[in-house]
């Protein structure tokens, strides 16, 4: 079913709205879509290419999406519920409005993205990239981002603490105004190649 829409709207080059799509395994291949108003549950999606799309209002519950490519697409007004995002492509995304719930999205790479109003809740992250990206108003709350990537990346004003952060990358002045505790602010230090006794 999942596939027949898609094709239906990529060859007629319509909207997919007001859609509700669950219990799908298939991998798929489409550009330019535009997806408002439609929810997914229990789809598994893996491997797939999806690029420059538009999604508006749309929900993903209990998805495995994992290895797909979104590059070069638009997220605003999202949710992503206990989902598997395991190793996506996110380049030069925006996403406004959105929130990614108890869902692993270890190893996905967002970099050059914008993000505004993004809320990372019970997530991991781990090894993802965030690089050359754009933050406002991004909240990460009791979430994973063991070594993750966050070059280049202006970090002032994101609060950590919750989260765990241990092995993070990234440059001496990315970290200036970033909210950690004091735990967090160890491990950092070891940037700066200090002798902590």
């Amino acid at each position: 079913m999942i596939l027949d829409i898609f094709k239906y709207s990529n060859d007629n080059e319509e909207d997919v709205t007001n859609k509700k799509f669950c219990d799908e395994d298939n991998c798929l291949e489409f550009r330019h879509m535009n997806i408002s108003k439609t929810e997914f549950q229990n789809c598994k999606c893996l491997n797939s290419k999806l690029t420059n799309a538009f999604l508006s209002d749309v929900i993903f519950k209990n998805c495995d999406f994992s290895n797909t490519d979104f590059s070069d697409s638009s997220f605003t007004d999202v949710s992503f519920i206990d989902c598997k995002f395991v190793g996506c492509k996110f380049l030069n995304n925006s996403f406004r409005r959105v929130k990614i719930e108890n869902s692993n999205f270890a190893y996905s790479n967002y970099d050059s993205s914008n993000f505004k109003k993004v809320e990372f809740i019970s997530t991991k992250l781990d090894y993802f990239v965030l690089s050359l990206c754009k933050l406002d108003k991004v909240k990460f709350e009791e979430s994973s981002l063991i070594s993750a990537t966050l070059v280049g990346t202006n970090l002032s004003g994101i609060d950590f603490r919750t989260s765990n952060v241990e092995g993070i990358i990234v440059k001496l002045e990315d970290l200036r105004g970033m909210i950690v505790n004091e735990w967090q602010a160890l491990d950092l230090a070891k940037l700066l190649e200090l002798d902590i006794r």
